[in-house]
């Protein structure tokens, strides 16, 4: 069973949501941030945000081949508009949804997580950025009229290029040079980074896997996680958990982001010798963004 849905109950004459239902397991809504970007995730499957509203408006395309696979496409076309504009690739047809998980997850549509894992409507919730990818669906299905100013910014994707759409991490020379705040090198595993948005502290030991059933076409792209193996356990560490100590140079709590870092960790009983990345208090007022750093908490920079 699923800790988290939502679903449409009834529609009006016109194919527009009139009724939904959602439901919540108590026990994994912990953070009151996440647990409103999972609840805005949810809703938006009830409003429409679903496979059986994207063919009634003839939004979904099930046929374009994409990195040598047949690809599910929304291709809307605001969706195709404002999928250009954030990717800058003037040649995109559409935002391609995720395919990897069973036939049971991709009648639930999420965008593809590799291009869009920070936005509201990827498979996992993380940051859950409400942008214009996701309005745009709702645009498309000519019964919503969306208010674009509203719309978040999201640097994951942002201007990468069509190349970062049509071709295979695998066949992408230094893919981590090449998308620094996307992916990373797995063959470092022990540094320390910033997660993609910049609430987490993490290592390279996550990834997002394509084609996972043949192992000749197995198409692997690295990324940040957010948690690390302490000893025996996983840990996770969220830069707004007060509770979290245990990172080298870092100042969590609930004003706190992670910002790229250059340090060299002194613990020698530590197996992270690297850090590029450290919790730190970020306030933004008036125009103007001031960090405070562990170890001089008292004055803001």
């Amino acid at each position: 069973s699923r800790a988290v849905w939502a679903a449409t109950c009834s529609t009006w004459s016109d194919s527009r949501p009139s009724v939904g239902a959602m439901n919540f397991d108590p026990k994994y809504m912990t953070g009151t941030a996440w647990s409103v970007r999972v609840a805005a995730h949810e809703i938006a499957h009830a409003l429409g945000f679903s496979k059986e509203s994207m063919e009634e408006k003839n939004i979904l395309t099930p046929g374009h081949i994409v990195r040598g696979k047949h690809r599910r496409i929304v291709t809307g076309k605001h969706v195709q508009e404002k999928a250009r504009v954030h990717f800058g690739c003037d040649s995109l047809k559409g935002m391609e949804l995720e395919d990897e998980d069973g036939d049971r997850e991709k009648e639930i549509p999420h965008w593809k997580e590799r291009h869009a894992r920070d936005e509201l409507m990827a498979p996992t919730v993380g940051a859950g950025y409400y942008t214009a990818l996701t309005m745009a669906v709702f645009a498309d299905m000519e019964y919503y009229s969306v208010n674009w100013s509203m719309a978040e910014p999201m640097s994951w994707g942002n201007s990468s290029g069509c190349e970062f759409l049509n071709d295979k991490c695998n066949q992408t020379e230094n893919l981590a040079g090449k998308y620094p705040h996307m992916f990373c090198n797995e063959s470092d595993k022990e540094t320390l980074r910033c997660t993609s948005d910049r609430r987490h502290v993490g290592t390279c030991t996550a990834s997002f896997i394509e084609d996972k059933g043949n192992s000749a076409e197995k198409d692997v792209c690295p990324v940040v996680s957010s948690y690390f193996y302490n000893t025996s356990e996983i840990t996770y560490n969220t830069c707004s958990d007060g509770s979290v100590k245990h990172l080298p140079g870092s100042l969590t709590g609930s004003d706190s982001w992670c910002l790229d870092a250059e340090l060299h960790s002194t613990n020698a009983d530590s197996k992270h010798k690297n850090v590029m990345g450290v919790c730190a208090q970020v306030s933004c007022a008036e125009g103007t963004v001031k960090v405070k750093y562990l170890d001089n908490t008292d004055e803001w920079y």
